[in-house]
């Protein structure tokens, strides 16, 4: 018997990125550069674009398929304003996006171009270096 898989499922296992994110995306540690005494400004959302570019151009294989893809990066930035307000904070956008990339992970029949941008996301900021400055802050505290 021949099994059929189907191309719009999340075939791979995340459960380490999904731990590593519930580990320490609810910490404001963890966030440190990002500003929680401010509301949101464009300013914000270029800096997140900055952030997830030189990963996306990597993965995505050149500018051409990175801004093909750039809507779903919006979408993701965008909606915890638009659900939240325009008095939302930097921090909390970011700590929205990662219960956004959790949800994302978890779901076995979201899209392959979901997960690739959850992906670029989630390896831009939960960065082996962002995690030992996290920890070092830790011991200080």
């Amino acid at each position: 018997m021949t099994k059929i898989i189907p191309f719009e499922t999340n075939r791979y296992d995340h459960t380490k990125k999904i731990e590593l994110i519930k580990k320490y995306a609810h910490y404001d540690k963890f966030w440190f550069d990002l500003d929680d005494n401010r509301k949101y400004i464009r300013q914000d959302y270029l800096d997140f674009v900055a952030t997830i570019y030189p990963k996306a151009y990597y993965r995505l294989n050149g500018h051409q398929n990175v801004k093909r893809h750039l809507l779903y990066f919006h979408i993701f930035f965008k909606l915890p304003l638009h659900l939240k307000g325009k008095h939302i904070t930097p921090r909390k956008i970011l700590k929205n996006v990662s219960k956004s990339l959790i949800n994302v992970f978890q779901n076995k029949k979201c899209s392959s171009v979901m997960i690739d941008v959850s992906s670029i996301i989630y390896e831009s900021y939960f960065t082996p270096k962002r995690i030992s400055e996290f920890k070092k802050l830790n011991i200080v505290n």
